[in-house]
């Protein structure tokens, strides 16, 4: 952030009356909500209340860039949660001719001295490389190859409801459409000396993070066998309890055992894979919600700048 301050002059919000910039402010909200929720809007209530989930607040702060001209931060909205105190905000900064700010909720730091040393210099001593990757993604997606083939051609990957997902009649006010990935379902639980009847208990997120944990390290050329007893970091970001939920409400209570809790707790979802490999570093789950794969991120190059992980 400090690095773009050179730009700031160049970034001002055109001269709008208060009148027309709370205008301006509603009808962005209002067009955002759709005529469906316009019922719920309030200048005084806070967005989320509203109903507007992270993706519309992106759209929003979208659009709210483009309107005004700026370069709003990701957390903006929630330091500012309503109309009302997104358009005193506004209403509060100086004139375009002496304004100093870079992105609005992002304060500028100050210019460093030239003898100062920057306190976290980017150095080769604490840089982080992304060295092996695996994933799962819609588009019958299973690896990086594939993955930036969908991103290099704007492949569409919204496909309609799979008939052996669930049945759409059930779900009509969901719509019909969404993002799916490819055989959740299978799963080759001898690979990775797991009892059937506990990888039936499994929930697929766990499954996964086993295959895509697996690939991440061929694709960097790491033989798995050679991580047994090395410091090396898990950590996994998760949140959702799908199959959890769906087990509890299909299956009898006799169903139920030890491995419905190991496999279902997100606790255990790291250590399984810390587990499986035989690792000894730090193995953290982490549930921030929507921010969860971000912190895990943050975590894992701390790890490694601390010394604490040799690879994560």
């Amino acid at each position: 952030m400090g690095q773009k301050l050179d730009n700031a002059a160049k970034t001002s919000t055109p001269a709008i009356t208060n009148i027309g910039l709370a205008a301006m402010i509603e009808s962005a909200v209002v067009a955002i909500i759709g005529k469906r929720r316009i019922a719920a809007y309030d200048a005084k209530r806070p967005l989320m209340e509203m109903g507007l989930d992270s993706l519309e607040l992106l759209e929003l702060r979208t659009l709210l860039s483009q309107q005004l001209e700026v370069e709003l931060s990701p957390t903006f909205f929630f330091e500012r949660s309503t109309p009302e105190a997104i358009t005193r905000y506004f209403q509060s900064q100086p004139s375009a001719s002496n304004r100093e700010i870079f992105s609005p909720g992002i304060a500028a730091s100050p210019k460093l001295d030239a003898t100062v040393k920057p306190q976290h210099e980017n150095t080769q001593s604490n840089a982080v490389a992304i060295i092996g990757m695996g994933c799962r993604f819609p588009g019958k997606v299973d690896s990086p190859d594939a993955y930036w083939e969908v991103l290099q051609n704007g492949i569409d990957t919204i496909a309609q409801i799979p008939a052996n997902r669930w049945r759409m009649a059930d779900y009509l006010a969901a719509g019909q459409y969404g993002g799916f990935i490819e055989n959740p379902e299978q799963f080759d639980a001898n690979f990775f000396r797991i009892a059937p009847r506990e990888a039936n208990l499994l929930d697929p997120q766990q499954r996964i993070l086993l295959e895509v944990t697996w690939e991440a390290l061929e694709n960097a050329g790491i033989n798995p066998q050679i991580l047994a007893g090395k410091a090396t970091g898990i950590f996994v970001g998760m949140f959702s309890h799908d199959y959890e939920l769906l087990q509890l409400k299909q299956n009898q209570p006799e169903d139920f055992d030890t491995y419905f809790a190991t496999g279902n707790a997100a606790a255990m979802a790291a250590g399984r894979i810390a587990y499986s490999l035989g690792c000894q570093g730090p193995a953290i789950t982490i549930d921030t919600a929507c921010s969860s794969s971000l912190v895990a991120l943050h975590l894992a190059c701390n790890s490694l700048r601390q010394g604490e992980s040799e690879l994560a």
